[in-house]
């Protein structure tokens, strides 16, 4: 099988000049209207994807915002919560420094009450060693009085 190679088909054109193609590169040299006869207007079909696309694009273009919006809402929600919590944080502080506050006064008024124990025991027991010490100068005195009356007594004898 052998193939052959086919040409184009050659237009003798008015102006006597051939084209291949069939189509006439300079259009304004014709002045001949009967050379138009042979000229179909083409007409363009109207694609209906691009009118699909403006609709695909609108649709994305309204999920979109809609998403947005819908973030931005739950952002709005969740600052809120986020702010009464952070309230709610601050109150408990404020209650826990005043509870602490009066812890601490608590305590420094019971330390003052164990500084006056610790003094009056201190002087209780100066007060005890007084005492002890009386009691053994008074027996020291008993002692020698009674040695003293023993001795007189046997003196007298």
């Amino acid at each position: 099988m052998s193939l052959q190679q086919r040409t184009p088909p050659s237009n003798i054109l008015i102006s006597g000049s051939e084209s291949v193609s069939g189509s006439v590169p300079n259009l304004s040299a014709y002045d001949d209207e009967d050379s138009y006869i042979n000229v179909n207007p083409r007409k363009r079909k109207e694609r209906t994807e691009i009118f699909n696309y403006q609709k695909d694009q609108q649709n994305f273009h309204r999920e979109i915002m809609s998403l947005l919006e819908k973030f931005g809402q739950t952002q709005n929600e969740n600052l809120i919560m986020i702010k009464e919590e952070i309230h709610t944080i601050k109150n408990e502080i404020k209650i826990i420094q005043s509870s602490n506050e009066k812890l601490i006064q608590q305590l420094n008024q019971i330390n003052l009450e164990i500084e006056k124990m610790k003094l009056n025991y201190t002087g209780a027991q100066n007060k005890i060693k007084a005492v002890e010490d009386e009691i053994t100068i008074i027996k020291n005195q008993k002692c020698t009085y009674l040695f003293l009356k023993t001795k007189l007594a046997s003196a007298r004898e």
